[in-house]
């Protein structure tokens, strides 16, 4: 079984991500301070809608690389490892163009914005392109390129923040700098990369390609619904309304982040714990479904309802507060079933699927009544069928091999 990464190591990694996260976080309410919400709610709106491209592009290939690279290097297959990370890469460079394509028809619904819209998708496709790329390091035993690359993100920010005072920077020159650092970050660690590369054969490319799509199912389901709700809350409220959103969501996604990144870091644990030891997982993740969903969902709701028409800033930080512990079970609990067995990777799609639909239908209802509120009461229903369906597969306790066995991947590479 494979042994837990040490405590040091997964502090340092964590403190670079906490520093970035912690970055935009702050910079949320401090541009808010300097353009007013006149300003800020369009750029809100802009990056809010597209950051599902973010773990579209970076997700993906982070999971699979973190499953399919360190079992390679311990193959005895000629350049299998080295073939394999040219693989990854070059999906992530398909899946970042193409990702930059899917900003268009935002653009060209607000041509009034369409500058705007094409950064804010640049920015967040730059975001995920680091992210994937210093997964890969990790995996091939550097791991402080990924502290020092979103430190470099982190002080972009930061930089972005003060002239933003100082010398009046917008919304268009503070993402121009946020997705030119990206950007260059991106580029640089992929240049970096090239002496460790061997030319993929087609049956690599193929399992990576699959792998990828797979694993990053999962983590886009789970981000599109906050995509969903603050594009639902731009269309049926004011400006004023999704920027407080905004800025809650973004708390959020500190938490959210650290999380998703510890399960990353814990992935190779996890895969062999339940190939050797599946109850000692299912039981406890079976107990966590039935308390969030008897227990936590309901709570949530009835603060989330109860704080409709407090001051908005209030309103929007206590019902966020009151629904992300519904919203990191859900992330748990996927967690574990993707990294069970092949099967179980269909079911978290489709429970993902569901929970999506829940919440676009719901915030469809909601969000124009009762604005933020409605728009929390979208992402809290989607959490909780989600969690719900999980649930009920977590009670058939699922067995059999990994969702990835790496005598598959080396048979697929041989030939």
């Amino acid at each position: 079984m494979t042994a837990a990464p040490p405590l040091r190591v997964v502090g340092v990694l964590v403190a670079g991500r906490v520093a970035f996260r912690g970055a935009v976080v702050a910079s949320a309410p401090l541009l808010l301070a300097a353009w007013g919400t006149e300003e800020f709610g369009p750029y809100a709106l802009a990056l809010g809608s597209t950051l599902v491209l973010n773990p579209l592009v970076g997700s993906g290939t982070e999971k699979s690389a973190g499953t399919l690279l360190p079992r390679a290097r311990l193959s005895r297959v000629d350049g299998f490892a080295r073939r394999l990370l040219a693989a990854h890469l070059g999906t992530a460079a398909a899946i970042a163009a193409g990702s930059l394509l899917l900003t268009a028809p935002f653009a060209l619904a607000d041509p009034d914005r369409a500058g705007l819209w094409l950064l804010a998708g640049a920015t967040n496709v730059g975001f995920g392109a680091v992210q994937a790329l210093v997964a890969y390091w990790r995996v091939l035993g550097v791991p402080h390129a990924d502290p020092v690359s979103f430190g470099v993100l982190a002080a972009a920010t930061g930089c972005g923040v003060v002239l933003a005072f100082a010398a009046g920077l917008g919304p268009v020159g503070y993402l121009v700098l946020q997705a030119g650092t990206a950007g260059t970050v991106a580029a640089t660690l992929a240049a970096v990369l090239r002496a460790r590369l061997a030319r993929p054969r087609r049956r690599t490319v193929r399992l990576v390609a699959r792998t990828t799509t797979l694993m990053g199912l999962n983590t886009l389901l789970a981000t599109a619904p906050v995509s969903v709700v603050i594009a639902v809350l731009g269309g049926r409220s004011g400006p004023v309304a999704v920027s407080h959103l905004y800025v809650a969501v973004t708390a959020y996604t500190v938490l959210g982040n650290v999380l998703d990144y510890l399960q990353r870091v814990y992935q190779p644990w996890l895969t062999t714990t339940l190939r050797v030891r599946p109850a000692d997982v299912y039981r406890p993740a079976g107990r966590c479904a039935r308390r969030v969903r008897d227990v936590a969902a309901p709570a949530g709701a009835l603060v989330v309802a109860g704080s409709w028409g407090l001051d908005p800033p209030a309103a929007a930080l206590g019902g966020m507060a009151a629904i992300a512990p519904v919203l990191l079970a859900a992330a748990l609990l996927t967690w574990v079933l993707e990294n069970a067995a092949t099967a179980a990777l269909g079911r978290t799609t489709r429970a993902g699927l569901a929970g999506l639909a829940t919440t676009t239908l719901t915030a469809v209802l909601l969000a124009a009544p009762l604005g933020a509120s409605g728009a929390l009461l979208g992402l809290l229903a989607g959490a909780t069928v989600h969690i719900a369906l999980l649930g009920a597969y977590l009670r058939h306790s699922p067995t059999g091999n990994g969702a990835h066995d790496t005598r598959h991947a080396q048979r697929l590479d041989v030939g």
